[in-house]
């Protein structure tokens, strides 16, 4: 009850306020360690990187490769879990930067 009155006097006063729990939330989160990947890229997993990184579209990635779209796009998600990457972009950004692929010389658009 005493972090409520404490918020609406806060609030009255025009002032923020936190509670000590969330105060403590927040510093965690800005000062923890960034994630690192459970495990490594499985050999598949490198093979669509690499066509990601030519710039293949998944469409193209699975007629290469001789799978269905929708297991490149599976491979796809876990790659971006394992990465912690959101887009093909930032993927391909941090498998060239861990050194997963190399820069391709050409693209295939």
């Amino acid at each position: 009850m005493t972090e409520i009155a404490a918020a609406i006097r806060a609030a009255a006063a025009g002032r923020r306020w936190l509670s000590p729990q969330a105060t403590e939330a927040i510093i965690h989160a800005k000062t923890a360690p960034p994630p690192t990947p459970d495990t490594e890229l499985t050999t598949r997993e490198l093979e669509i990187m690499t066509l990601m990184a030519k710039g293949l579209k998944n469409p193209q990635i699975a007629e290469t490769i001789h799978i269905s779209v929708s297991t490149v796009k599976f491979h796809i998600g876990v790659i971006f879990k394992k990465l912690g990457a959101q887009t093909r972009t930032e993927a391909v950004m941090i498998a060239l930067e861990k050194g997963l692929v190399e820069r391709p010389d050409n693209t295939t658009r």
